[in-house]
């Protein structure tokens, strides 16, 4: 005989709430507001690629976390690119190998110039492939480079600075 299970009744009392930050209501959305509290305590590549606000976290028949359900949220956010730069196309020789090498190792059709590595789904493992690929097409760069410089023109611009010095 099967007895359905009950559901158990929300915990709010014993968590915790970041989505209620204090600047959640002056920006408009809370994944904006938590965006912005995350921005003043972390450095930018520790920055979160995509922010998802969910109503409830999905649950299997037995009231335990659905970690299949959650898989489209995790990946969607590698798709995702910034709205600038599709006009900001590289200029140099230099700008393109390391947009080609971001695109590539990102999984993106193309990288702008001001596309940030890390808004455009980049981490620190894949910020090493992308210094590896840079260095198979000839452009001498570490990875100490690319997390301080996070941008293709910021890098590019670096990179050249270096070289004529």
């Amino acid at each position: 005989m099967l007895v359905p299970y009950r559901a158990p009744a929300p915990s709010a009392r014993l968590t915790n709430a970041p989505t209620r930050h204090r600047r959640a209501t002056k920006e408009g959305s809370a994944a904006d507001g938590l965006r912005s509290w995350l921005a003043e305590r972390l450095p930018s590549h520790l920055l979160p690629a995509r922010i998802v606000e969910v109503t409830a976290l999905p649950r299997t028949g037995t009231g335990k976390l659905d970690r299949g359900a959650l898989g489209g949220l995790v990946t969607a956010g590698r798709t995702t690119k910034q709205s600038d730069s599709a006009a900001a196309t590289p200029r140099t020789g230099l700008e393109r190998t390391v947009a080609d090498a971001w695109a590539q190792v990102l999984g993106l059709p193309e990288v702008g110039v001001n596309d940030n590595f890390f808004a455009l789904g980049g981490d620190s493992l894949l910020a090493i492939r992308a210094v590896a690929q840079c260095r198979r097409a000839g452009v001498q760069l570490t990875v100490r480079q690319l997390l301080s410089e996070p941008t293709v023109a910021a890098l590019a611009a670096a990179l050249d600075e270096e070289n004529h010095d």
